[in-house]
């Protein structure tokens, strides 16, 4: 479920546009040589994208009631993620209001192991009202494993990265996390995870995250909650079942 919208304030609008103007002329001057490699598009030089961009990540701050001008960079330069919050670096992927996929850009393929970030959250705005909210997000992990690729005959371009909004958890499951809980616990309860610290028995049952292998791509098996999966259960490559997988900290501990 999304949020309701949030409205920029004029001041903080106009530095959104500040923002996207002075990217702009770096790209211009040659200042941002390894962005501008894998940018598409155009988008080097379109303004009202880089607004967008800023702006969506403005609407998020306020949504989490963090200050814009504080928890956001707002230097001309490509960093790994956009904000902190909850611990958790969030990489904020804005669209407009009729957009219903979260994408990655096609141009970042190749980067999107290194990029250093834990959270993708799906952002619209619009440019006219200077309104906009968060539709949802997902873990770097579930996404690398879920994500679809657009094909020939796509909307997309071909080759481009994408989930549909729908498959992404409600953003009031990360918000209504107070602030001394185990948010992580939390947000696999969100999915339908049984936490593994009550009843372990149940876990491998109850689990909604066996994991997927795809021929020509790395095996990944994280843990519910994002870090390396280094424990298996169900496991048997014979038979093809892949199981579900732990890290040390929630690996379920069998009863006697």
């Amino acid at each position: 479920m999304a949020l309701g919208l949030t409205k920029l304030p004029a001041d903080l609008f106009k530095k959104c546009e500040e923002y996207a103007a002075l990217v702009i002329s770096k790209y211009a001057e040659g200042k941002n040589a390894r962005s501008s490699s894998i940018s598409t598009h155009g988008a080097q030089r379109n303004e009202k994208l880089w607004t967008e961009a800023k702006a969506a990540e403005c609407i998020f701050a306020l949504e989490c009631d963090l200050d814009p001008i504080t928890s956001l960079n707002w230097k001309p330069v490509t960093d790994h993620y956009d904000v902190m919050f909850m611990d958790r670096r969030i990489d904020v992927k804005s669209g407009q209001f009729r957009d219903t996929r979260l994408i990655w850009p096609r141009g970042k393929n190749h980067l999107y192991d290194q990029k250093q970030f834990d959270l993708l959250v799906f952002t619209k705005f619009d440019l006219e009202t200077r309104s906009g909210f968060s539709q949802g997000w997902i873990t770097k992990q579930r996404f690398r494993r879920e994500r679809l690729i657009a094909g020939e005959d796509h909307v997309l371009d071909t080759g481009t990265r994408y989930i549909d909004q729908d498959r992404l958890d409600s953003m009031e499951s990360l918000l209504n996390i107070p602030d001394d809980s185990d948010w992580l616990s939390l947000i696999a309860q969100s999915r339908g995870i049984t936490k593994p610290t009550e009843e372990p028995e149940k876990v491998v049952e109850n689990l909604k995250h066996t994991s997927d292998f795809k021929p020509g791509e790395p095996f990944e098996h994280p843990c519910y909650c994002g870090k390396p999966g280094l424990f298996g259960f169900g496991v048997s490559l014979r038979n093809e079942k892949l199981g579900t997988w732990y890290c040390g900290e929630h690996r379920p501990i069998p009863k006697g």
